[in-house]
């Protein structure tokens, strides 16, 4: 594409240019969109879930979802917080506990999918076959 030397180094200057910016950008957030991650990854099977029991609507799963997770973490984080001797560190300790409690029904409604998908019917009886029909098939 490139067949001039000159042209490539300058294609390949601009890119490492465009990444290097792209990291100064996305430096104070990384954490947060760590987090991010994280909680997507986590709270898809659940959200999966949600989908499946109101006719595949998505957004509105999504949106049940986040809607939870506020509740579960934002709340009791700010009744918490205007206790006396709050310390910052019970946040951390209550998003744990939140993940993990996310975590723990992603894995239940994960093996409970695993087992629905997985169920194997009986196999039948092989029919029994006579000696002639066998010997039909093979030549000896």
């Amino acid at each position: 594409m490139f067949d001039d030397p000159s042209l490539r180094r300058v294609v390949l200057a601009l890119s490492g240019a465009a990444v290097l910016l792209v990291a100064l950008l996305i430096r104070p957030f990384w954490q947060a969109l760590l987090v991010a991650a994280v909680l997507a990854a986590v709270l898809r099977p659940a959200m999966e879930w949600l989908a499946a029991r109101i006719r595949r609507r998505r957004h509105i799963a999504a949106a049940l979802i986040t809607f939870a997770l506020l509740l579960v973490v934002a709340v009791p984080l700010a009744i918490l917080s205007r206790t006396a001797g709050f310390e910052l560190r019970w946040a951390w300790y209550l998003s744990v506990a939140s993940v993990t409690l996310q975590m723990l029904m992603s894995l239940f409604l994960l093996r409970r999918e695993f087992r629905r998908k997985l169920e194997v019917a009986p196999m039948p009886a092989p029919a029994a076959t006579s000696r002639r029909a066998m010997s039909s098939r093979w030549p000896a």
